[in-house]
Protein backbone atom coordinates (compact mmCIF):
# COMPACT_ATOMS: atom_id res chain seq x y z
CA UNK A 1 0.00 0.00 0.00
CA UNK A 2 3.00 2.31 0.14
CA UNK A 3 2.67 3.28 -3.50
CA UNK A 4 -1.07 3.93 -3.57
CA UNK A 5 -2.14 7.59 -3.47
CA UNK A 6 -5.28 6.66 -1.51
CA UNK A 7 -5.84 3.72 0.82
CA UNK A 8 -9.22 2.29 1.88
CA UNK A 9 -10.16 2.69 5.54
CA UNK A 10 -12.98 0.65 7.09
CA UNK A 11 -15.43 2.70 9.15
CA UNK A 12 -17.90 1.29 11.68
CA UNK A 13 -20.37 3.79 13.02
CA UNK A 14 -23.52 3.63 15.06
CA UNK A 15 -26.64 3.56 12.91
CA UNK A 16 -29.33 6.16 13.33
CA UNK A 17 -32.79 4.78 14.21
CA UNK A 18 -34.20 5.37 10.70
CA UNK A 19 -31.32 3.68 8.77
CA UNK A 20 -31.84 0.39 7.00
CA UNK A 21 -29.29 -2.22 5.93
CA UNK A 22 -27.44 -2.23 9.23
CA UNK A 23 -25.34 -4.87 10.95
CA UNK A 24 -25.64 -5.78 14.61
CA UNK A 25 -22.88 -6.06 17.22
CA UNK A 26 -23.22 -7.23 20.81
CA UNK A 27 -20.87 -4.69 22.34
CA UNK A 28 -23.02 -2.10 24.12
CA UNK A 29 -22.09 -2.50 27.83
CA UNK A 30 -25.00 -3.06 30.20
CA UNK A 31 -22.91 -3.98 33.21
CA UNK A 32 -19.23 -3.46 33.97
CA UNK A 33 -19.25 -5.81 36.98
CA UNK A 34 -16.72 -8.61 36.49
CA UNK A 35 -19.09 -11.19 38.00
CA UNK A 36 -21.89 -10.56 35.49
CA UNK A 37 -20.64 -8.44 32.62
CA UNK A 38 -23.30 -8.17 29.92
CA UNK A 39 -23.58 -6.48 26.55
CA UNK A 40 -26.61 -5.42 24.52
CA UNK A 41 -27.01 -5.31 20.77
CA UNK A 42 -26.45 -2.13 18.82
CA UNK A 43 -26.95 -1.40 15.14
CA UNK A 44 -23.96 -0.28 13.10
CA UNK A 45 -23.26 0.74 9.54
CA UNK A 46 -20.11 -0.46 7.79
CA UNK A 47 -18.63 1.79 5.14
CA UNK A 48 -15.28 2.41 3.50
CA UNK A 49 -13.61 5.74 2.85
CA UNK A 50 -10.50 6.48 0.83
CA UNK A 51 -7.84 8.32 2.80
CA UNK A 52 -4.85 10.12 1.22
CA UNK A 53 -1.63 8.23 1.77
CA UNK A 54 1.16 10.69 2.70
CA UNK A 55 3.80 8.01 2.13
CA UNK A 56 2.79 7.59 -1.51
CA UNK A 57 4.40 10.91 -2.45
CA UNK A 58 7.65 9.99 -0.69
CA UNK A 59 9.87 7.83 -2.88
CA UNK A 60 11.05 4.73 -1.12
CA UNK A 61 14.75 4.79 -0.42
CA UNK A 62 16.77 1.66 -0.81
CA UNK A 63 19.11 0.62 1.97
CA UNK A 64 22.67 1.91 1.57
CA UNK A 65 25.14 -0.58 0.17
CA UNK A 66 27.22 -2.23 2.88
CA UNK A 67 30.03 -4.72 2.45
CA UNK A 68 30.88 -6.24 5.84
CA UNK A 69 34.24 -7.46 4.51
CA UNK A 70 35.38 -4.04 3.28
CA UNK A 71 36.85 -3.14 6.69
CA UNK A 72 38.79 -6.42 6.77
CA UNK A 73 40.24 -5.82 3.32
CA UNK A 74 41.44 -2.36 4.36
CA UNK A 75 43.25 -3.79 7.41
CA UNK A 76 45.01 -6.54 5.47
CA UNK A 77 46.58 -4.24 2.87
Amino acid sequence: MHGQANVPLAVLREASPDEQHTDVLRDQPLSFAVEHRRHALRSIVRTTVDVPNPQAATPTRSAPQHDPFAALQEEST
